[in-house]
């Protein structure tokens, strides 16, 4: 039955279909369009729109700051700093590592240049000792019993012999002079190296500073000689930056109870933008009186009046 009712509806009736034929007018026979989901189908769904609006904000990352090179850097998130401040510290532990590495390393360049002027001069060493070994056979003879020939003869070859003596020992003084200037420049090489590790660490430190004679004079009345310890903390760099750590806490320790005293005789500090207690309670007053004389009645402002009392030597006490 519902069926029927329905083609009824939709197909157009006898007149439409006259007035058609007659007038040109063509019925709509388009179907009906579909009607709309009641609404209540659709309140349980969200609109996008609302979905994103729903969605939690991320909280913003918590930042803090870090010194680079001396810079202070603002805004830098926290995990960020973190890793630059285990960086830095790893940078530095591979600077003393490098420093003592290049102190050991001059010191096995300075052991090698050594052995390798000893090994240029062998030959002229194991020379001269041969000719002293002939000038001792010539000294042992008999000289009071020999003949002038003879003697005149032996004298000359000590001569000779003294001047192959005179003559190699010049080409082992040549060597030495070469080999000193080697050494020499590589003392020099390893001590700006030393100087700069130490300067990283002890600002100020440089050669014939007065921060460096600080140090030196501290490390004296420890017990190490002055130029013991210049040496030593050109081959170990650490020598000079522990012993300069050490001279500033002592010097710390030594003012202590001055700072404490100086600390504790200063007036106190208030932060800029900090509340004053006396100022705040003045303007509560303030407030108070105002809101008694603007009282609409006197039953309001009696309320007001006991209000003020009970706080005053009630909440207050």
């Amino acid at each position: 039955m519902e069926q029927e009712t329905a083609d009824a509806v939709a197909a157009p009736s006898l007149e439409e279909r006259m007035s058609g034929k007659l007038f040109g007018d063509q019925p709509d026979e388009t179907p009906p369009a579909a009607e709309e989901a009641p609404a209540e189908e659709t309140e349980g769904q969200d609109a996008p729109v609302e979905a994103e609006a729903d969605t939690p904000k991320v909280a913003e990352e918590e930042t803090t700051w870090v010194d680079i090179d001396g810079k202070r850097i603002e805004g830098v998130p926290k995990p960020v700093a973190e890793l630059a401040i285990e960086g830095r510290q790893a940078r530095k532990e591979r600077d003393e590592f490098s420093a003592q590495r290049k102190s050991f390393d001059a010191y096995v360049q300075q052991t090698q240049l050594q052995q390798k002027f000893l090994q240029s001069v062998s030959k002229e060493t194991q020379q001269i000792a041969g000719f002293n070994a002939q000038l001792g056979q010539y000294k042992a003879l008999d000289w009071p019993n020999l003949d002038t020939d003879t003697m005149v003869r032996a004298r000359h070859a000590m001569d000779m012999i003294k001047d192959q003596i005179d003559s190699t020992q010049a080409e082992i003084n040549t060597k030495q002079a070469a080999f000193k200037e080697q050494v020499d420049e590589h003392r020099r090489q390893v001590a700006k190296s030393a100087y700069d590790a130490i300067s990283r660490q002890v600002p100020g430190f440089a050669p014939e500073s007065e921060v460096e004679r600080n140090i030196a004079s501290y490390a004296a009345k420890a017990g190490i000689p002055i130029e013991g310890f210049v040496a030593g903390s050109l081959m170990y760099p650490a020598l000079a930056v522990l012993t300069n750590k050490a001279m500033q806490w002592d010097a710390l320790q030594a003012n202590k109870g001055a700072a404490v005293k100086k600390a504790s005789d200063a007036p106190p500090m208030v932060k800029p933008g900090a509340v004053d207690p006396d100022m705040s309670q003045k303007m509560r007053d303030l407030n108070e009186l105002g809101q008694i004389k603007r009282a609409k009645g006197r039953i309001e402002r009696n309320k007001l009046i006991q209000n003020r009392l009970e706080r005053k030597f009630f909440r207050d006490s």
